[in-house]
């Protein structure tokens, strides 16, 4: 009874369906349309005393607070993300469905990642999960199962991460276009202050070096700090690889900039949106017309383009009216989540400066290896299927878990609530 009443309402609702708009169409609009600007909600912002400026490297001259909990748009309650601990990389669970019906196939995929400089070996340990059986033969990539432990080992010795820029992209990104002539409104600095600043965003939809973005740090000062949950105020530029805080930066143009903050000194903004091509969404950081401290001539527009959903990134560049030399310090570059593999493709007159017309694709390969197993479910109703996996590092005594969860029971018990209306 159930299930028929499940296909009714499927029925009633076919008209529905039929006039919604879907993106990715086979005649794709031709021109960039805006889906939101400035979407992104700060979570802190922190403006320092511009009287007080870095003189050194030594002295760095960062702010500490306190880091927040975090929560990426998408829903990550039946994965476990890439993250650093004490594990460099990690691993990543996924489970193709959380509503199994008796004796269903759950299948599930584990991914073991390496977003560190140097080569780690780690072990895998799955043991199967209550109300389910391990279905013979399913396992792949060298995962192996054994009847008398009930579960699943295997080793991964993985190289690590390679940065690397591409500058020979075939079209494969549009070239610079202006954020403002799309309505978008200029970013507000906190304050009259609007150098030497950055604001700490979430609500982000896109990977780097192999993790999910829960947060970016958006510096004035022309780069962006990934996952990095204390404001940055005063900095000086790096040579990537750099140990040195801050890390797991994208560095479009990190240069000394002065933006306009409403008090008669600077010039240039900041620019936020989401927008879509016709196939892809994608999220873009913009600063346009960024004025060099203490040099009212100068002029640098840049980009930074995310493809949602995706590890691809660019930096692309407009007008860039001034001077880099080695007397001015600017760095084109990124960098892994300590600072030990990056890539700099300009560092303080040494490499190809950009130009107006540059755009460079960023390569962040972490390198990581997948396996995926299948299980039957049992027959018993409303019982909940917890599998975890525990990852080890052989180098060390070091060990972390990913769990999923899946819920035996019929799917058209899901839309019960709504018949009750």
């Amino acid at each position: 009874m159930k299930c028929t009443i499940t296909k009714l309402l499927v029925l009633f609702s076919l008209p529905f369906l039929v006039f919604m708009p879907a993106r990715g169409n086979p005649n794709p609009p031709p021109t960039i349309t805006l889906i939101e600007a400035s979407p992104n909600t700060p979570l802190q912002t922190f403006t320092p005393n511009i009287t007080e400026r870095q003189t050194s490297d030594s002295d760095n001259g960062l702010s500490r607070l306190e880091s927040h909990p975090l929560n990426p748009p998408w829903d990550l309650s039946n994965r476990s993300s890439l993250a650093q601990a004490n594990i460099p990389g990690g691993i990543n669970k996924q489970v193709n469905t959380m509503l199994v019906a008796p004796s269903g196939i759950l299948t599930y995929t584990i991914t073991v990642g390496n977003n560190a400089a140097v080569p780690i070996t780690y072990t895998i340990t799955d043991t199967i999960p209550e109300y389910s059986a391990y279905i013979n033969g399913s396992a792949s990539n060298g995962l192996n199962y054994d009847p008398g432990t009930d579960s699943l080992t295997a080793t991964a010795a993985l190289t690590g991460t390679q940065f690397a820029f591409d500058d020979n992209q075939d079209n494969e990104l549009h070239g610079y276009i202006s954020l403002a002539s799309l309505d978008v409104p200029p970013y507000q600095c906190p304050d009259i202050a609007c150098n030497d600043n950055s604001i700490l965003l979430n609500g982000l939809n896109f990977t780097f070096n192999g993790e999910p973005v829960k947060t970016i740090l958006w510096h004035t000062d022309g780069f962006l700090g990934i996952n990095n949950s204390t404001i940055i105020t005063q900095t000086v530029n790096q040579h990537f690889p750099d140990s040195s805080e801050p890390n797991n930066v994208i560095a479009p143009l990190w240069m000394d900039f002065d933006l306009d903050g409403g008090d008669g000194e600077g010039g240039g903004h900041l620019y936020n949106a989401r927008i879509y091509d016709g196939t892809y969404d994608y999220t873009v950081f913009e600063w346009e017309k960024a004025q060099l401290i203490s040099d009212t001539n100068s002029s640098y527009t840049f980009q930074v383009w995310f493809r949602e959903g995706t590890d691809e990134l660019w930096f692309v560049y407009d007008a860039l009216t001034g001077t880099l030399t080695t007397t001015i310090t600017a760095t084109v570059g990124a960098e892994n989540f300590d600072g030990s593999e990056g890539v700099s493709y300009y560092y303080n007159g040494t490499g190809t400066p950009p130009t107006k017309g540059t755009s460079l694709k960023v390569i962040a390969n972490a390198d990581q290896s997948i396996f995926t197993y299948a299980v039957k479910a049992s027959t018993e109703l409303d019982k909940t299927i917890i599998n975890t996996v525990e990852l080890a590092n052989s180098q060390t005594q070091d060990k972390r878990t990913a769990s999923v969860y899946s819920v035996i029971g019929w799917a058209c018990q899901l839309f019960l609530p709504l018949i009750s209306r």
